[in-house]
């Protein structure tokens, strides 16, 4: 299914979409033949949903290849797909200039992913590889073959069309976010030298001011139904070069010419307690610029690590279920455009959405799950608003059905009470945007009431060993660990104060808590600090940049 960026109107959908003629068809896209029951230099909307429900349906059982060229920030990425109906090759080439690395091929046959990345073969279950770059699952995600249907229907209201032979562009009006998005960034290079702008990001300009003009593009070929070309001005797809492929050759999918080490059993723990989520990048190294990071399982104790099988692309941290046995994470929808919640079997992979319509747009963030295992609390943006107004959102786990409480404000790092009755936040005030926020640690009921606690940012709860808030305090030597009673009173020091540590998380029976300790030789790593001793141990984990563990 697609998902068109930025359509809908109050209108009823035309009987034709309403038609350009003459655009020019991008180099490299497939073309074939037309219905020539309706004019060529006309498209309906019924017409492509029934070329692509054709398509949908035929995929499934045939054999095909294609190519989808991806636009990055300084470079462009090709991911090839030979595909039949039991089997996957995929191979994910960088392209920068006229040089051409590949750098990831992936087999997947019998149940399992055949990794071939550097010098390493490694063998794991889909979706739970270890991969160098966490952006090849972004890839993967926006590789897939995605083709209109019935489900598009209401989202084709209101869009324009140029009809070039096979290839049809739709052209849909921007939602106001997203025009004050483009707006604010044409206008911050605008403020630059001429001489000072690259000739990439001249170019990008021009590809926004022309998506003002025009409205969100996208390209469709007429006699499949097949998405062509999508995305924003910098983040495009293109599927180039799709086309059936009768014989595949066997050596294509071969992996008995190699050895591989294997990783596919799951994480061997006698008890799921030892194992927590922690966002990582491989490939990151002290001094380089942030990477994407995506949501790993880590056992603390032997550092064997699995990636959390999130299929749609990248995910963000989460919480666990009751019986450790599935995760509840953030993942980012590519062609919705939003950042959703899903519920992850950890045994077989299985996805459940949550939420419904209501978390179908914006970024759901931070899930927390109540202490009887039935009702989870996110924070939830609005897409195109300012990431620090958010609007608390419960998801009854069962239902999965959604219900907003209290107003939209600047809140965070949400806690359950032990008694399911409420929860501890963080609520935020912005004086001046070129200072820190005056941050309150509250307590906000079921219904959105908020009653203030005391002043602190970060709140925790842990067992220390009753009951207690954890949070971080400013002094004149910097921040330092706290913690105080669930009324706000009883502030004792943690530790040392536990100076240059960050992300607490805590442990399932409350009685530890995992953190982020930054050092400038390894960049943050994560440590377990005992709540009763203070005492703190490194967890043993190799290279690259770690962030926000999820215990509980």
């Amino acid at each position: 299914m697609l998902f068109l960026s930025g359509c809908g109107t109050e209108e009823d959908l035309d009987p034709e979409i309403s038609v350009q003629e003459g655009s020019e068809k991008p180099s490299g896209e497939s073309s074939g033949g037309q219905d020539q029951s309706t004019p060529p230099s006309k498209v309906t909307p019924a017409e492509l949903i029934a070329a692509g429900e054709r398509t949908s349906k035929s995929l499934p059982d045939g054999s095909y290849r294609w190519v989808a060229r991806h636009e990055l920030k300084a470079a462009h990425a090709e991911v090839e797909i030979l595909r039949t109906p039991v089997m996957r090759r995929i191979s994910i080439d960088f392209i920068l200039g006229q040089n051409r690395s590949t750098l990831i091929t992936i087999i997947e046959r019998d149940g399992f992913w055949y990794c071939t990345q550097q010098k390493s073969n490694t063998k794991y279950k889909p979706y739970e590889a270890v991969l160098e770059l966490p952006i090849f699952y972004h890839l993967l995600a926006r590789s897939e073959i995605n083709v209109v249907t019935e489900a598009n229907a209401e989202q084709l209201k209101g869009a324009t069309s140029e009809v070039d032979d096979d290839v049809v562009t739709l052209l849909t009006p921007l939602p106001d976010a997203m025009r004050r998005q483009l707006e604010g960034l044409i206008a911050g290079v605008s403020q630059l030298p001429p001489d000072k702008i690259p000739p990439q990001q001249k170019a990008q300009i021009a590809q926004m001011e022309q998506m003002l003009e025009r409205g969100f593009e996208m390209k469709v070929e007429r006699s499949s139904g097949i998405v062509l070309q999508a995305g924003m001005v910098g983040k495009r797809t293109w599927i180039i070069d799709f086309e059936d492929v009768e014989q595949p050759d066997p050596a294509s999918f071969s992996v008995s010419d190699q050895e591989w080490e294997d990783h596919s059993a799951p994480i061997s723990t006698k008890e799921m307690a030892d194992v927590m989520m922690i966002s990582h990048a491989k490939s990151w190294r002290p001094g380089m610029p942030k990477q994407d990071m995506d949501v790993y399982l880590l056992n603390i104790n032997s550092g064997e690590m699995r990636r959390v099988p999130f299929q749609l692309g990248l995910a963000t941290m989460g919480c666990f279920s009751p019986k450790r046995n599935t995760v509840f994470i953030s993942g980012h929808v590519q062609d919705g455009g939003y950042v959703g919640l899903f519920e992850i079997d950890l045994n077989n992979g299985d996805h459940r959405q949550l939420g419904g319509e209501m978390l179908q747009t914006g970024v759901a963030l931070g899930p927390t799950l109540s202490p009887d295992g039935k009702t989870l609390a996110i924070c939830r943006v609005e897409t195109g608003q300012d990431i620090i107004s958010s609007q608390v959102v419960l998801i009854d786990v069962k239902t999965g059905d959604a219900k907003p409480i209290g107003e939209r404000l600047e809140i965070s790092h949400l806690n359950w009470l032990p008694d399911a009755s409420g929860l501890v936040i963080e609520s935020s005030e912005s004086v001046d945007p070129t200072k820190p926020s005056k941050s309150t640690i509250c307590r906000m009921d079921l219904d959105g009431t908020i009653t203030a606690i005391r002043k602190g940012d970060r709140p925790l709860l842990v067992n220390a060993p009753e009951p207690a808030i954890l949070f971080y305090q400013e002094t004149e030597q910097g921040n330092v660990v706290m913690l105080c009673d669930l009324d706000g009173k009883n502030e004792r020091q943690l530790a040392d104060g536990l100076k240059r540590h960050g992300f607490g998380t805590v442990s399932p029976d409350g009685k530890r808590i995992a953190m982020m300790k930054f050092t400038e030789k390894e960049g943050p790593r994560p440590v377990i600090i005992d709540l009763a001793t203070g005492k703190s141990t490194t967890i043993a984990v190799g290279a690259g940049l770690w962030s926000l563990p999820r215990w509980k």
